[in-house]
């Protein structure tokens, strides 16, 4: 097995035994078990369960940053689409089965919720980023009260996340997700790029 799908053997089976039991009952024996790989091998990467939860975050958060960094064009609706594209990214190393299920446990596991909150913080701060640069680019006016604006697109993008759970497409649940945040911001007069 390659160093690559070694990693990714001990973090898929992590991420699902954090699904199922929250952090602070899982240890690397747990971790060896589901994923087939020695300790010591796991012991390589990683020293405590801990540091591949906070890996976990560290390479969704990247992911979204990078899509929030490569130019957009178009109207306020194809930069919500970017945007939901890297609060998406931000959550694909669990996908959203794995991830309401981990958020689920954290309410009850406080390691977990000190886990989210930290990670929470950093897709808000990356979302008010991407907001100022669609004020910057006149694709959106003036953003009054921007921190509860950020908190509500985050918030909205979990809620309707959670439709996915019940079978609904990603599409449709961008589609919703675009349609309502774009009620939560203003166009910009000055410029309408189509």
């Amino acid at each position: 097995m390659s160093n690559g799908d070694l990693k990714k053997a001990i973090v898929d089976a992590a991420l699902e035994l954090f699904a199922e039991r929250g952090l602070s009952n899982v240890d690397m024996n747990d971790i060896s078990k589901r994923s087939g790989v020695s300790i010591d091998n796991i012991l390589q990467y990683y020293e405590i369960p801990g540091d591949i939860l906070h890996e976990s975050f560290k390479k969704g958060q990247r992911k979204m940053e990078e899509i929030f960094r490569d130019p957009v064009m178009g109207n306020m609706d194809n930069y919500l689409e970017v945007m939901f594209d890297g609060l998406e990214a931000a959550i694909s190393p669990w996908g959203p089965e794995l991830y309401f299920n981990t958020l689920y446990l954290s309410t009850k596991d406080k390691v977990l919720k000190d886990a989210f909150l930290r990670s929470s913080r950093s897709m808000g701060f990356a979302v008010k980023s991407f907001l100022a640069q669609m004020v910057a680019m006149s694709i959106v006016d003036e953003i009054e009260n921007v921190e509860i604006v950020n908190s509500n697109l985050v918030s909205s993008f979990i809620e309707n996340l959670a439709k996915s759970l019940e079978g609904v497409s990603m599409n449709d649940i961008k589609s919703n997700w675009v349609k309502n945040a774009s009620k939560m911001l203003v166009q910009s007069s000055s410029t309408h790029v189509e």
